[in-house]
């Protein structure tokens, strides 16, 4: 007699080799179950390109981040720039190093102010 662990291992080993010498796709099971099976290999097919989809969207945003940092860590650097070359000193020497013939005002700013009638 045969006990249930050697019929149960006997059919694994049925089952695998119907699978690999295709005889498991010509059961009456496939056949009733076929729209079920394409349906399953459609979601797989959507699992897949989603799932690509989605790296590509994580790829761009790592790329988009990178490019973002580059470009403040640039702006820093353009602004610290500005700051330093809009200084009265730096003003005066730049003036002084083009030949621009300007000099500095000797009377304080005041302010103009217009009456207006109404």
């Amino acid at each position: 007699m045969i006990n249930y662990e050697q019929h149960k291992e006997a059919s694994k080993k049925n089952i695998v080799r119907s699978i690999i010498d295709g005889t498991f796709l010509s059961r009456e099971i496939v056949f009733k179950n076929i729209w079920f099976i394409i349906f399953l290999f459609f979601l797989a097919l959507i699992y897949i390109a989603n799932r690509n989809h989605a790296e590509k969207i994580v790829r761009d945003t790592v790329r988009l981040k990178k490019e973002v940092d580059e470009l403040k860590a640039e702006q820093l650097t353009i602004t610290s720039m500005l700051m330093k070359i809009s200084q009265q000193s730096e003003v005066e020497r730049l003036v002084v190093k083009h030949n621009l013939d300007l000099y500095p005002s000797e009377e304080p700013p005041y302010k103009i102010t217009v009456s207006c009638p109404k």
